[in-house]
């Protein structure tokens, strides 16, 4: 059985930190695949991904995958899909942003043996810090380390997933990541996914890493519009269980948005939701007819006791 490692990048990117990360895979027990995504990338991007293998002394197999601009929902949605069908052998998938430096050696080998002790209801590992939903006796007990805990996590720095429980969203219709969730929230909406599927997530803080991107306070023009959209896109479509924090949702928005003067941003949002509702609605109306638990705290207290 294969593992395969995605590295995510777009537009003009530095991978020098993508080298460490590589580099401290050190010697596993797997066979290891490296899957570069490239959304957008430019020219020299070919010379860029043989210096990266060059420089990291042609230990892995390393396929470029070039992609046109796209959002990042979309992007993590195709690739996972590609991963999936070249590589059908493939049990686990770790995914990692392109700013993210893993400092400790050998830490693809400790998660794979952290997975590989938990049941298959758990569907990722996360090195995010995640939301502690509730005390889970099972998890604790099998690996008995206070840094690992069961936590809704929607950073994506670096997590690893079973890929089995991705071929079966795949053959639900409802696919991994959500295309429509262009830049933020894309991650929060894939675990949510999960959870309504009745699997859990778990976060574990025992990985020594730094993820840049999250180090910046600065923050562009479409990040800044993609943050009032992505959770509200996310709430309609997997409503009627996220419908009763809609209100909410934009309330904190409003404040937000007067605060950071961003009140063009948050109508251009709205607007952008009721100019495609019609494709919400059937979005709505698919997650309906799936999940079929349509309380959030119910699907949780269940994946917490069983």
């Amino acid at each position: 059985m294969d593992v395969v490692v995605i590295i995510n990048a777009f537009n003009n990117v530095d991978l020098s930190h993508v080298v460490e990360s590589l580099r401290n895979i050190g010697i596993t027990h797997e066979s290891i695949r490296i899957v570069l995504s490239w959304s957008n990338p430019p020219s020299n991007a070919p010379s860029i991904v043989n210096s990266l293998k060059e420089a990291i002394g042609n230990a892995f197999d390393i396929i470029y995958l070039p992609l046109p601009k796209m959002g990042l929902g979309k992007q993590r949605d195709l690739t996972l899909r590609f991963v999936l069908a070249g590589f059908p052998n493939t049990r686990y998938i770790v995914y990692m942003e392109d700013d993210v430096v893993i400092n400790d050696r050998g830490w693809l080998n400790r998660l794979i043996e952290i997975f590989d002790k938990l049941p298959g209801r758990v569907a990722a590992i996360s090195l995010e810090p995640g939301s502690r939903l509730c005390a889970d006796f099972v998890v604790t007990s099998i690996v008995t380390d206070r840094r690992l805990y069961v936590g809704l996590s929607g950073g994506s720095g670096v997590y690893i997933v079973r890929a089995d429980v991705l071929r079966e969203l795949l053959s639900l219709g409802i696919g991994t990541y959500s295309p429509f969730m262009y830049f933020h929230w894309e991650d929060m909406e894939f675990v949510l996914k999960l959870w309504f599927m009745g699997y859990v997530t778990v976060s574990y803080r025992g990985i020594n890493y730094i993820h840049l991107g999250n180090t910046s306070r600065w923050k562009p023009l479409h990040r800044r519009y993609t943050e009032y959209l992505g959770p509200l896109m996310a709430m309609l479509i997997n409503g009627p269980i996220l419908s009763k924090g809609f209100l909410v949702r934009i309330f904190r928005d409003v404040v937000k948005a007067i605060v950071n003067n961003d009140l063009l941003l948050l109508f251009r949002a709205y607007y952008f939701l009721v100019k495609n509702l019609r494709y919400i609605m059937a979005h709505r109306a698919l997650r309906a007819r799936i999940y079929k638990d349509r309380s959030i705290f119910a699907k949780i207290l269940i994946n917490c006791i069983k």
